[in-house]
């Protein structure tokens, strides 16, 4: 899983009881201390109207199912961490493979919707992410005032040689990557072949994949194309790859 960063409004960041509950509320969830405006219950959290904004991404959920409990905003989106200038939340990413045969095998589709919440996915810290040899990645997203506006943005990846699959990402060694466009309260990232139909024309390329991460953190490495999804995903939270989301001011 990777995270997310959501930056407050500026009538927050500049309070200085921000890193502070509200008396009497849930100070922390696990790992993850809930400053004010974040809240778990009624009378915890601002109030939404009084700011125009949603109140889900404030009204936050602690899961004790989990060891340590987990913290949750909208019931779905797991909050890592919450700071004066950010917010960090769990995230994923989308990947097709292929076995050995050529076949393809059951993969994952991610999505990330926070239409609910009031925030709003960073465009400026954000960039999206395409692996594979001869794949098209796509990021799809719904912004504009009245969540209505849907935009598609690709980019194509292709392998010269195995040799070159290294380093930073341009296109042409496995890689592709694009700025995350403005303004998205949702997106759906998705990854296919260049032929449609047909599996990777490269022998050391089983999967592909698409995911957003955090400017400057990607490095690609040639054995990236050698790895299933949950593989590339841990490889990639090693690195604390992550995809920043902002709060509307």
């Amino acid at each position: 899983m990777f995270s997310l960063l959501v930056i407050p409004p500026s009538t927050f960041a500049e309070s200085s009881k921000f890193l502070q509950a509200k008396p009497g509320c849930q100070s922390k969830c696990g790992n993850v201390a809930i400053p004010y405006p974040f809240g778990i219950g009624d009378g915890c959290f601002i109030d939404p109207a009084s700011v125009g904004h949603k109140s889900a991404g404030y009204n936050m959920q602690c899961n004790t199912s989990f060891d340590p409990p987990k913290l949750f905003a909208g019931g779905t989106i797991e909050i890592l961490s919450i700071s004066e200038t950010e917010l960090r939340v769990g995230t994923s990413i989308t990947d097709k493979c292929y076995n050995a045969s050529g076949y393809r095998v059951p993969g994952t589709i991610w999505s990330f919707d926070a239409r609910q919440t009031g925030f709003g996915i960073s465009y400026t810290k954000n960039r999206f992410f395409g692996i594979g040899c001869e794949i098209v990645a796509t990021i799809i997203g719904i912004s504009g005032d009245n969540e209505t506006v849907t935009s598609t943005d690709s980019c194509v990846s292709k392998c010269r040689s195995r040799g070159n699959i290294e380093g930073a990402c341009t296109g042409t060694n496995g890689c592709c990557q694009i700025t995350v466009p403005k303004g998205l309260k949702n997106i759906t990232l998705e990854v296919s072949g260049l032929l449609p139909g047909k599996p990777p024309i490269a022998t050391y390329n089983s999967c592909n994949f698409a995911y957003v991460a955090e400017v400057g953190k990607h490095m690609l490495q040639a054995s990236d194309l050698l790895l299933d999804g949950d593989s590339i995903q841990n490889s990639l939270e090693t690195g604390n790859s992550i995809v920043p989301v902002n709060i509307p001011r």
